[in-house]
């Protein structure tokens, strides 16, 4: 343990910081998925579905009230206005609140005609965008910790946040009748009242909630990437919105329930992708090209094989998320899982377009596989059912994996003289791998003696290639730092 302290006092606030945001965001998805097999039993299928569907939307109107200006434009903004940092953050918390509160009177002149759009009720809304007016501070307040590599705040407050919620939202939603509007309360209330803390700060500090050259600059930066962030959010959040209108909120909520399992994983794509990232770029800037397309390949097996792994156990990954009425999303696990992997896949080949500033390709991938994912949702949730959107969502995230490996393409022509990072080949053939195993390993799901001993199989082969995985990620961990 003392061995473990000196190590740990001895690394830089960069990867101190790095560590701790890594570990805190694992803890809030941890105790995010903790709470779905308990609000499942507390709450009927139509019920959880109308909260999910409260969140999708959230989600989108999320994007048009804010701007998501704690992204790009605040970074940009840290170093462009670094004497006057604390000015810059309170006159873009000014600009998102106003931005906000047009926006609620805009839904209160017509909200007939968003209560008839989104099937929420007017005290819902309200309750959004009361959230909303606070959130945008919070981040903003996140963001600017993490550049200057601040990191206990965030993660006391982040934590707060992650524990407060089920605490409050888990007896209000026992002790109420209304309970789809009971978690929306508990969830909306606990988190708006946390993130006035740093609401109150920002303004204190900076006294600044219009500035002119501030919100020019912001607005110029980021209005342009709002298509890129509106495709985005719904090629993740159309299906269960879509579904509720089709089929109702009952099959919505069995929904949630599969892809809360399936995204899962994601935690795990996230940190790999996290260290994987620079390791990309000092390549690149190196010129050491092999190593990239090498090292993607055991990475993108690794994250199949999870996920194949998740889709082995669906069945009782099930069975502890939610009552018996859910028992038939397992089978919405496999497509949506599968999807995970060309997610990683498209980020590997979106990581060279960043690098060389070619974000115009990034957006248009986005937008086209959005409106594709609505299309093919409202053609074919009519004719199969809800169970169409995770495969619809699957066939999304493949075009988008292509688009992404084309486009990037074009930019190494432009760039590195047509210079091939990635096997494409190989890739493809890894891609079609999982989508053949996943689909065939429902075939077995009435078989758990066939599915623990392929599980076995598979946890055999990572013991005995335990050496080169270790090897992979001690690499990129020194590339990194």
């Amino acid at each position: 343990m003392k061995r473990i302290i000196e190590k740990y006092n001895s690394l830089s606030n960069p990867v101190k910081a790095s560590l701790w945001f890594t570990m805190c965001s694992i803890l809030q998805k941890g105790i995010q998925f903790l709470t779905v097999p308990v609000m499942t039993r507390i709450m009927s299928s139509e019920q959880y579905g109308e909260y999910s569907v409260f969140l999708s939307w959230y989600q989108i109107i999320m994007i048009f009230a804010t701007l998501n200006m704690w992204n790009y434009v605040l970074s940009n903004g840290m170093i462009k206005y670094e004497n006057d940092r604390d000015g810059y953050l309170s006159s873009l918390q000014g600009l998102s609140t106003l931005i906000t509160v047009v926006l609620f009177a805009v839904y209160v002149a017509f909200s007939g005609i968003w209560e008839k759009t989104t099937s929420l009720s007017f005290p819902a809304m309200a309750i959004m965008f009361i959230e909303l007016l606070f959130m945008p501070s919070f981040e903003y307040w996140c963001a600017r910790k993490r550049f200057e590599y601040s990191y206990k705040d965030v993660v006391i407050l982040s934590l707060a946040i992650a524990v407060l919620v089920p605490t409050v939202s888990i007896p209000l939603i026992i002790l109420t009748e209304d309970k789809g509007m009971a978690a929306i309360i508990g969830r909306t209330i606990t988190s708006a009242v946390v993130y006035a803390i740093p609401f109150v700060i920002i303004a204190v500090k900076g006294k600044k909630l219009y500035s002119k050259e501030y919100w020019s600059f912001a607005l110029k930066f980021n209005l342009p990437l709002i298509p890129h962030f509106l495709s985005v959010i719904v090629l993740q959040q159309s299906d269960r919105i879509m579904i509720s209108n089709i089929c109702g909120d009952d099959k919505a909520g069995i929904y949630s329930v599969a892809y809360s399992a399936a995204v899962i994983l994601q935690i795990v794509n996230s940190a790999v992708l996290s260290s994987f990232v620079p390791y990309t770029y000092n390549s690149i800037k190196e010129q050491k090209y092999s190593g990239i397309g090498r090292n993607a390949n055991y990475l993108l097996i690794m994250i199949a094989l999870l996920n194949l792994l998740l889709i082995c156990v669906a069945p009782e990954a099930i069975q502890i998320l939610g009552p018996e009425e859910y028992y038939e999303a397992a089978y919405i696990i496999p497509p949506v899982a599968i999807s995970g992997v060309f997610m990683f896949m498209f980020n590997l080949f979106a990581n060279v377009e960043y690098f060389f500033e070619e974000t115009k390709f990034v957006a248009a991938a986005s937008i086209i596989s959005a409106v594709t994912n609505v299309v093919l949702n409202a053609i074919f949730i009519p004719v199969f059912g809800y169970h169409a959107a995770g495969y619809t969502t699957l066939v999304c995230y493949i075009f988008f994996s292509l688009a992404h490996y084309i486009f990037m393409r074009v930019v190494l022509k432009k760039h590195l003289s047509g210079t091939r990072i990635y096997n494409g080949k190989l890739i493809a053939f890894i891609a079609f791998a999982s989508v053949v195993l996943s689909m065939l390993t429902q075939l077995i799901y009435p078989y758990p003696v066939v599915r623990y001993g392929l599980l076995l199989v598979v946890l055999g082969i990572c013991i005995m290639k335990r050496k080169s995985i270790i090897n992979i990620f001690m690499m990129i961990k020194e590339k990194k730092i």
